[in-house]
């Protein structure tokens, strides 16, 4: 998988309906994507008609269906994604209106469907994002705070960028201490052990070397911060993939 993009399309469009139907089969959990709200854990993918061509998800709370009914009647597109035979995909589904069941919403079989990153935990690029960076103790000079943007970023782990010459004072199962992450207006302490150090490919354009950390001593809010970020992300770059 390009590290440029968080999703590959499933290029026969009946298997990835076939993932669709399993996962209605099996009752899987769906997460809607829409304006950044999350429904995770209020839904599930309850019917599936090949025929007809329509998918219904239901959902659990009646709040949830009048708000998730409410945004999609400004937008008529949803974001999904759900967890079948451990392959998770995305799409976008066009809003038909309320399914048989009254907390059920009815949504057109996606034309695309991509396949997820297959990861622990999703990460998203973050280079583009100003206001997302990491800072710690320059190894080279511990009076000296290094702080960088960070490449990438998930639940488990982050990359920045090493300038040249920087490479020389990290190597790989290195401890970093005291680490500051900062998103937006939220400061969260960790510490973590460098994965990886490596450069990154030609085609990336990125001078420096890309330093893999695994973060430690997460809380449930930070996890909870940094899973907003990423799904955020990740809605954001699948608006631009895609566009049918």
């Amino acid at each position: 998988m390009s590290d440029l993009k968080g999703f590959l399309p499933i290029e026969d469009l009946k298997a990835a309906h076939k993932t669709i139907r399993d996962a209605a089969k099996a009752g899987t959990p769906a997460t809607a994507w829409t304006k950044g709200q999350g429904f995770n854990a209020l839904t599930r993918i309850s019917h599936f008609d090949i025929n007809q061509g329509t998918l219904a998800i239901e959902v659990t709370e009646p709040a949830a269906l009048s708000q998730l009914q409410a945004e999609m009647a400004e937008s008529p597109y949803i974001f999904l994604t759900f967890s079948s035979q451990q392959q998770g995909i995305f799409f976008r589904a066009k809003y038909r209106g309320r399914g048989a069941s009254s907390q059920s919403i009815e949504l057109d079989l996606p034309v695309t469907v991509y396949r997820a990153q297959k990861r622990k935990f999703l990460r998203a690029i973050v280079q583009h994002r100003d206001d997302v960076h990491l800072s710690y103790a320059d190894p080279q000079s511990p009076t000296r705070v290094l702080k960088r943007k960070l490449y990438d970023i998930s639940v488990g782990g982050g990359s920045i960028v090493l300038f040249f010459g920087e490479e020389r004072h990290h190597h790989v199962r290195q401890q970093i201490e005291a680490i500051t992450l900062q998103i937006g207006p939220y400061s969260i302490k960790t510490w973590a052990t460098v994965k990886h150090l490596q450069a990154f490919p030609p085609e990336y354009r990125i001078s420096g070397m890309q330093l893999g950390l695994e973060f430690f001593n997460l809380g449930p809010n930070d996890k909870k911060i940094i899973t907003q970020l990423v799904e955020k992300e990740l809605m954001n770059q699948f608006s631009t993939v895609d566009t049918d």
